[in-house]
C-alpha cells in the first residue's frame, strides 16, 4: 500500500512539473527592452553604486541604446535617455505614465501622498493640478510677487556695490539666499526665524525621495529594511519638524485674516501671500475635494522643494560657464550696457520690454548643460504599453527621462558650444525639450563628456566576445534606428571605462549565460519548489524502506 501510494506521490509531482514546463515555453514573452547584466536579489543595483545615479544611467544608455531595462532589486526601471523615446513616455503615453511609484517620504513627509508629485494619477490629483494652475501659478499671482523679487535683487546688488571691485564675493551663497528668501516671503508673508531649518528639512526630504534608497527599491520589505537602515526614523524626525513650522504659519495667518476682515479691509487685499489664497480656498470649498490643512501643508512643502534649490543651481551653473567663456560673458554684457544705457535699476518690467535675444540663448545653453534636476520623478507604467518597439510591463515599471545632453542619430552630440546669436540659429543648434512638458535631465559638467563624440559602437568594454557580436535591440537589422547608424561617420568612442580583470571578465559571461534566457530563469523557481518536494518524497520513502 505504501508503495502505491509513495509511485503516484512521485507521478503527481512529476505530470505537475511536466505541464508548468510546458505552460512556460508555450506562454509568450514580453519584448522587454535591453539592459545590462544583472545579479540575483539586487538585479542590476550594482552599476549604481557609489557612483552619480544620472551618470552612470548615461553611460550604461550609451552602451544598450536610448530605451534600457534595469531591474533595482524588486522593481524594474525603464530609463528614456534620448529626446524621441523621452517623447513617447511623457506626450504620446502620458495617460499610462501619469501616476507616480508610492515611495516612502510620500506617505510620511507627504500626508500620505495627497501633494502634486506624489499624489497617484486620478480624479483629486487632476482637480489640485487645475486649482493649483489656476490659483497659486496663475499669472496674475505671479505678477503679484514682483515686488519681492524686485526688493531681494536690489538687497543683493547692493551688498555687491557695498563689497566693493577687489573684494571676492561668494555668488553661490549669494544665489541660494535669493531664491529661499523669495519663496519665503512669497509664501509666508516674511522672513521666518525658522527659515534655516525648514530649508534643510525641505533638502532632505528631496534627497530621500530620490527613489533609489534601498526601502524603495524592495516594496514587499519596505517596513522591515526602512526601519533597519533608519529611513523611517530620518522621514519622521524631517515631518515633525516641518509640520511644526507650517501648523505654527497656518495658525498665524488665520488670526491675521480674522482681524482683517473684522476691520472692513477690501478682499482682494486680504491675501497677502500663498498661505493666505489657500486657506482662502478651505473658505471657499467647491473644487470637488476638502481642502485641508494636511494638504495645505503639502502644496507649500512642494512649493518650496520645486523653487528653491533648483532656481539657485541654475543660476550657478549659468554664471560659472560665463567664467569659463569670457568671450560670452563680454559680448552678453555689451548688448545689456547697449540696451539699458544710462539706468541705474533694471526692473522686470525693462526685461520683458527689451529685446535681449543672446541673454535668451545664453540661458537656454546654460539649462541645457545643467539642467536644475538631473533626473526626473520617476512614473509608474498603469498598463503594458509599446515604446520604441518593445513591451514596458505593467504595475512596477517606472520611466526615467534623462535627456539633455544625450547624444543621438538625429542631432549633435552633447559637446558645450557657444549660444547662437539669431533665433534661427538657435533653433537648429540648440536642442529643446520634446513637446509634452519634457525637460532636460542630465547634468554632467565634467571635460571628459564634453569632448566625447556620439560614436557608432554599441558594446561595452567588458563583455564577452560572443554577447558583443549580437546585435543589439536598438540597431537591429532592418529598423529605422539601424540604417541611421549604420550611415553614421562620426568616429568610434575613444573614452572607455578601464577593462576589468580576466576573471572578473570570465565570471561576467557566465553570469550573462545564465541568466540571458528569460523562460529557463522563470522555470528555475517551479523547477527548485518541485525539487523540494521530490526530495521529501524520497527521504520519506527512504526512511519507511529502513523500517
Amino acid at each position: 500500500m505504501d508503495d502505491y501510494f509513495y509511485q503516484s506521490l512521485l507521478l503527481s509531482v512529476a505530470a505537475v512539473a511536466v505541464l508548468q514546463l510546458v505552460k512556460l515555453a508555450l506562454k509568450p514573452q514580453p519584448r522587454l527592452p535591453p539592459g545590462p547584466w544583472r545579479l540575483p536579489v539586487v538585479g542590476s543595483m550594482h552599476h549604481l553604486v557609489n557612483v552619480l545615479p544620472h551618470r552612470a544611467l548615461r553611460d550604461l544608455a550609451a552602451a544598450h541604446g536610448p530605451l534600457m531595462m534595469l531591474q533595482l532589486g524588486q522593481t524594474p526601471l525603464v530609463v528614456a535617455s534620448s529626446r524621441e523615446t523621452a517623447r513617447a513616455v511623457l506626450k504620446t503615453h502620458d495617460t499610462n505614465f501619469a501616476t507616480r511609484p508610492k515611495l516612502l517620504a510620500g506617505e510620511i513627509v507627504g500626508y500620505e501622498w495627497v501633494d502634486i508629485l506624489f499624489a497617484p494619477s486620478g480624479d483629486y490629483w487632476r482637480k489640485l493640478r487645475q486649482l493649483c494652475a489656476a490659483e497659486i501659478l496663475s499669472p496674475k499671482r505671479v505678477l503679484s510677487c514682483r515686488h519681492i523679487r524686485e526688493d531681494e535683487v536690489m538687497l543683493k546688488v547692493e551688498e555687491i556695490r557695498a563689497a566693493g571691485p577687489s573684494t571676492p564675493v561668494n555668488l553661490c551663497v549669494m544665489f541660494h539666499s535669493i531664491t529661499n528668501s523669495v519663496v519665503s516671503r512669497a509664501a509666508f508673508g516674511k522672513k521666518r526665524r525658522n527659515a534655516a531649518e525648514f530649508l534643510a528639512a525641505t533638502k532632505a526630504v528631496v534627497g530621500l525621495s530620490s527613489g533609489f534608497n534601498i526601502p524603495d527599491l524592495f516594496p514587499t520589505w519596505t517596513t522591515v529594511l526602512a526601519k533597519l537602515t533608519g529611513m523611517t526614523r530620518s522621514l519622521k524626525e524631517i515631518h515633525r519638524t516641518v509640520d511644526t513650522i507650517l501648523e505654527e504659519i497656518i495658525e498665524e495667518r488665520n488670526g491675521a485674516r480674522g482681524e482683517k476682515i473684522r476691520s472692513g479691509v477690501p478682499a482682494e487685499d486680504v491675501d497677502e501671500n500663498l498661505f493666505d489664497v489657500l486657506i482662502g480656498l478651505q473658505e471657499k470649498g467647491g473644487f470637488g475635494f476638502q481642502l485641508t490643512n494636511s494638504i495645505i501643508k503639502a502644496i507649500i512643502l512642494d512649493m518650496f522643494a520645486g523653487g528653491t534649490g533648483t532656481s539657485g543651481s541654475a543660476m550657478e551653473w549659468g554664471m560659472s560657464e560665463l567664467m569659463r567663456n569670457p568671450a560670452v560673458m563680454k559680448k552678453l554684457q555689451g548688448q545689456i550696457r547697449e540696451v539699458f544705457r544710462g539706468k541705474a535699476v533694471v526692473t522686470e518690467g525693462d526685461l520683458q520690454a527689451s529685446n535681449l535675444q543672446y541673454m535668451k540663448l545664453v540661458i537656454k545653453e546654460a539649462l541645457r548643460l545643467h539642467p536644475p534636476a538631473p533626473l526626473l520623478v520617476p512614473r509608474e507604467s498603469i498598463e503594458e504599453c509599446e515604446l520604441d518597439g518593445s513591451s514596458s510591463t505593467r504595475g512596477p515599471s517606472a520611466a526615467t527621462p534623462s535627456t539633455g545632453r544625450t547624444p543621438t542619430s538625429s542631432s549633435r552630440s552633447g559637446s558645450r558650444t557657444a549660444p547662437a546669436t539669431s533665433p534661427a540659429a538657435a533653433t537648429s543648434s540648440s536642442p529643446s525639450a520634446p513637446a509634452g512638458g519634457c525637460a532636460p535631465a542630465s547634468t554632467t559638467g565634467s571635460p571628459a563628456w564634453s569632448s566625447r563624440s556620439s560614436g557608432c559602437s554599441t558594446t561595452s568594454t567588458g563583455r564577452c566576445p560572443r554577447a558583443s557580436r549580437r546585435s543589439t535591440w536598438w540597431s537591429r537589422p532592418g529598423s529605422a534606428s539601424a540604417a541611421a547608424r549604420r550611415s553614421c561617420s562620426a568616429p568610434p568612442r575613444t573614452s572607455r571605462s578601464p577593462a576589468p580583470p580576466r576573471r572578473l571578465a570570465m565570471l561576467h559571461c557566465v553570469i550573462v549565460r545564465l541568466y540571458a534566457w528569460r523562460r529557463l530563469r522563470a522555470c528555475i523557481y517551479p523547477i527548485c519548489n518541485l525539487s523540494v518536494v521530490v526530495l521529501c518524497a524520497i527521504i520519506i520513502t527512504a526512511n519507511r524502506a529502513r523500517t
